[in-house]
């Protein structure tokens, strides 16, 4: 007997596959209705939604108006929004703008609210307005309540960056500054508290290219750098410093800026903290300046070493008109930057100079000075030293050369050298072969730069007259609140006079210490010692006069003490022959305060 199947139990199950068959089929639709929805309306809320909101979000961020463009581009881990900016306004001196801007996110973090973008902008503007003040309005941040994710900027990238500087219009200049930014990168690390900037550049029309490699800790308020330049050109930069209130009025004609350098430098409002280190190497060369205030050109070229505090200057190079100044050394600060504790050690020469030019350039100055002067007192002071040099210029004839130290701090400096000249050397009518003397000055400053007191001394003066002989002495002036004390020695020795046939007879006329002192009140101690002197005459015919070898030493409006010694061993002096009548000009030392 066989059993047949049960047909009912058959149906059932075939009824309960349909059924979920149904439900499957279904929900699928229900729940793809629901995605395409879905996705519809995400769609649209990320066009029509998302833009708007980031620029009121970054509004309200900067405190200034943002636009960010349509969002054009939506993919799952990437956005892409149209042409975006930074418009000017009334209060604010930087606008931006680029074409596009494309924003890379990762899904992972935002698991954990965190949104991590790697931004890149499109080709971009930058306009930044130098204010009257000199300085660049940066946008404050406001601060916000935190949002709901924790945004983390990864990176910003700047393929291209077009950058225009306009100086203040309190500068000298309105020419814009033109920047070429090219391939700029700023990571962020740690947070955000730690940000990578690799920045280079160049200026636009052969203006010099530089770059930058920073390290900024926003946690220590560290920044590191490595700053590069390469030949830039001073003068396109020169409007934005002269915009600075008492920066004086320079002209730059030229200069190349070459520079490497490492530093550190810390933010905080302590001066003493904010420069940690800068070590480095920089360059200025073939740098022509004029000013208002100058009579003539200043040129420079010059290479220094920085090893903060310490700067050690290889090599500087100068010329002020036809006078040429060659300078090295050391010049160390403290981490407070306080001019007051400038340490000073520097070597340096004054090149052989004609006395035609010095008289030149001193007047020509002290004119352009006097016009700039506005007290009656001062103008007369400084032409009562324009008439005085005026009497001086037609007695002196020749060049000379300075070479000098200054050591010591910049409010008590001891400048120290030799001065010599490079000629035959006419001093009225006497003309002599060589006069060198060694010298010191060793002024006292007050905090604000005032003197308080100087001391100035020759000594190992040597004088060579043409005609034999020599002349040495030494001296002192010291100034303590506009009282004088000097002291001067003098020794002639060997000198001799020869002079030609005058004619009919000869006078003699004694060597000479001559002290004038006006308005003044003076002790003073002169000695004068003429030991185996002689002098020896030949037939002169009609007449002749010896005229005195004199020292003469004016005081004007001081108090003196003063002591002089005069000593003149062996003097000689000798006539020739000369005719109908001859004079022989005194030889004379002569110092004048």
């Amino acid at each position: 007997m066989t059993n047949t199947p049960d047909n009912s139990d058959r149906q059932t199950d075939t009824s309960k596959s349909r059924n979920w068959r149904r439900i499957v089929i279904i929900s699928g639709l229900g729940l793809g209705t629901v995605s395409v929805a879905g996705g519809a309306v995400g769609t649209w809320w990320f066009q029509e939604k998302l833009a708007p909101m980031v620029s009121e979000s970054l509004t309200r961020l900067t405190q200034r108006p943002v636009k960010v463009g349509e969002l054009q581009k939506f993919r799952i881990g990437y956005l892409e929004f149209g042409p975006s900016s930074l418009p000017p306004s009334p209060t604010d001196s930087i606008a931006a703008s680029t074409e596009i801007v494309k924003v890379r996110y990762a899904l992972g973090p935002l698991l954990f609210k965190t949104l991590k973008l790697d931004i890149t902008f499109g080709k971009s503007e930058a306009n930044l307005q130098q204010e009257a003040d000199g300085l660049f309005k940066i946008p404050e941040l406001a601060d916000l309540p935190p949002p709901p994710f924790n945004v983390d900027i990864t990176a910003l990238r700047f393929p291209e960056v077009d950058v225009t500087i306009l100086p203040s219009e309190t500068g000298k200049s309105s020419e814009p500054i033109l920047l070429d930014l090219s391939n700029i990168e700023v990571l962020s690390k740690n947070k955000q508290q730690r940000w990578l900037v690799d920045l280079n550049g160049k200026v636009i029309d052969g203006g010099g290219n530089f770059r930058v490699d920073a390290d900024v800790n926003l946690k220590n308020s560290e920044i590191k750098a490595d700053v590069v330049a390469q030949k830039l050109q001073l003068p396109i930069f020169a409007p934005l410093v002269l915009a600075f209130e008492n920066v004086p009025d320079v002209s730059l004609q030229s200069g190349v800026l070459n520079a490497d350098f490492r530093t550190q430098i810390k933010l905080t409002d302590k001066v003493a903290d904010l420069i940690q280190n800068i070590q480095g190497k920089v360059s200025l060369q073939e740098l022509k300046a004029n000013s208002s205030f100058l009579s003539d050109t200043v040129n420079l070229n010059t290479v220094a070493n920085v090893a903060w505090p310490k700067v050690t200057v290889e090599s500087l190079n100068a010329n002020y008109g036809d006078i040429g100044l060659k300078l090295q050394g050391t010049a160390q600060t403290t981490a407070n930057l306080d001019l007051q504790n400038l340490n000073l050690n520097l070597n340096g020469e004054v090149l052989p100079v004609s006395f035609e030019t010095l008289f030149n350039t001193v007047t020509t100055e002290i004119d352009l000075l006097s016009e700039r002067i506005e007290t009656a007192e001062t103008k007369q002071q400084l032409q009562q030293i324009r008439g005085q040099i005026q009497d001086i210029r037609p007695l002196l004839d020749g060049g000379v050369k300075t070479n000098f130290k200054i050591v010591g701090s910049l409010l008590q400096p001891v400048v120290s050298g030799k001065v010599q000249t490079t000629e035959v050397t006419r001093v009225d009518r006497l003309r002599f072969q060589d006069i060198a003397t060694n010298f010191t000055i060793s002024p006292q400053l007050n905090q604000d730069f005032q003197p308080l007191n100087l001391t100035a001394g020759f000594f190992d003066l040597q004088i060579t007259p043409v005609v034999g002989g020599k002349i040495t002495g030494k001296g002192e002036v010291k100034i303590q609140n506009s009282k004088v004390k000097s002291q001067e020695e003098v020794k002639i020795q060997n000198s001799k006079v020869k002079r030609k046939k005058l004619g009919v007879g000869s006078q003699s006329v004694p060597q000479k210490l001559e002290v004038k002192i006006q308005n003044s009140k003076v002790k003073s101690q002169e000695e004068v010692k003429i030991q185996n002197s002689k002098v020896k005459r030949k037939k002169l015919g009609v007449g002749s006069q010896s005229v005195p070898q004199k020292l003469e030493v004016k005081i004007q409006n001081s108090k003196v003490k003063s002591q002089e010694e005069v000593k003149i061993q062996n003097s000689k002096v000798k006539r020739k022959k000369l005719g109908v009548g001859s004079q022989s000009v005194p030889q004379k030392l002569e110092v004048k305060i």
